[in-house]
């Protein structure tokens, strides 16, 4: 688990990530918090039980790049599909659970993009982590351009 916390719009909010193990066993957490549940493609989703006010489910593989035309690689479909998820909760929560199956490259990915937009750092999740380049990449440039850049800088 790595999990980093910063101000957005003058309020204390945390950003976690989770292995899908921490996130199946985990009990009910009582800070106000969305997740962010990311699978492979043939995983079964994950079972959450946290009390999470929503749960924004993803699928796609931990590639860097694709192998095969099989491949479902993440996309700025579904960068564009987080931007409207935290467009709905940012301002209601206190902490944004970011999860996939180990723990340390989707959801590091994802989650070191969201802090540099918001906090103007991700270098817990690169110390920590081993953030998949095409999620980080992707996700930094879509969110580079959408409502989370435009609202850390008013």
């Amino acid at each position: 688990m790595i999990s980093v916390c910063g101000s957005f719009q003058e309020k204390d909010l945390n950003v976690i990530t989770m292995s899908r193990g921490e996130i199946q066993n985990q009990t009910i957490i009582t800070a106000n918090h969305v997740v962010i549940s990311i699978c492979s493609p043939c995983e079964t989703l994950s079972s959450i039980n946290t009390g999470s006010l929503d749960v924004l489910r993803l699928r796609f593989q931990d590639l860097d790049a694709s192998e095969s035309n099989q491949d479902v690689l993440f996309s700025k479909s579904e960068a564009e599909r987080v931007v409207s998820f935290l467009r709905l909760w940012i301002e209601k929560v206190d902490m944004i659970i970011i999860h996939c199956g180990a723990g340390v490259s989707r959801s590091v990915g994802l989650a070191a993009a969201l802090t540099k937009v918001i906090f103007g750092n991700d270098d817990e999740f690169f110390k920590k982590g081993v953030p998949n380049r095409l999620v980080y990449r992707i996700a930094l440039e879509t969110f580079m351009g959408s409502f989370l850049n435009e609202s850390s800088n008013s």
